[in-house]
């Protein structure tokens, strides 16, 4: 074991924060001193490098797919960037003044077809994180309640199918919601609590 976490410690610094974090359970004065680092060292670092110079990773929001805003901004949060990070804060609340469709939701397609389930979710996972604000992700928690599935779940295919909700959807729209609380909002958080505990066999 010790070889492993020793492995684990030469490598990226976003990896050496998530290994102190998570398996040798330092405290959190060391810990943010170390995610610091993140912004300017290794893949962090590199992420943030990659920025164009009209703010966007990639070509838009959501162009090309993987390597776009949306997806970067994802990843930058999986590493375990800082909150506080001033390129990703920026770049959330350019989705908020860009993207907000009527019913509250965010569409990067910027059409009248519905928002999508699965990236609402994963808006709400960074846009919590990078600290948007409670009042930006209320209309987000009521699209994802609007949407829910008969089942509990969530689906990216619930205008067709109203029973059968999706694990990836579903996961995406959870660790939304993990993130929404442990960013200290309380906009319908009873809700999300209830949400989360759904059991389909009571």
């Amino acid at each position: 074991m010790d070889k492993i976490i020793e492995w684990l410690l030469d490598g990226d610094i976003s990896l050496q924060c998530m290994t102190y974090r998570d398996l040798l359970d330092v405290g959190e004065p060391d810990l943010l001193k170390m995610q610091k680092r993140i912004e300017t060292e290794g893949f962090g670092a590199r992420y943030l490098s990659c920025r164009n110079e009209n703010g966007h990773w990639g070509r838009h929001y959501y162009q090309p797919k993987w390597t776009s805003t949306h997806y970067s901004l994802l990843d930058i949060k999986n590493l375990g960037m800082p909150g506080s990070c001033a390129q990703c804060r920026t770049m959330v609340n350019r989705i908020f003044d860009e993207c907000v469709y009527k019913d509250g939701s965010i569409n990067f397609a910027k059409t009248d077809l519905p928002s999508d389930v699965c990236i609402n979710g994963m808006v709400l996972n960074y846009s919590a994180y990078f600290g948007i604000g409670e009042k930006g992700l209320s209309g987000i928690i009521d699209y994802l309640f609007k949407v829910r599935m008969h089942d509990g779940g969530f689906s990216w295919n619930y205008l067709k199918d109203k029973i059968h909700s999706e694990p990836h959807t579903t996961t995406a729209v959870l660790e939304g919601f993990h993130e929404y609380k442990e960013a200290g909002y309380a906009y319908r958080l009873q809700e999300i609590e209830d949400a989360e505990k759904y059991d389909d066999n009571k």
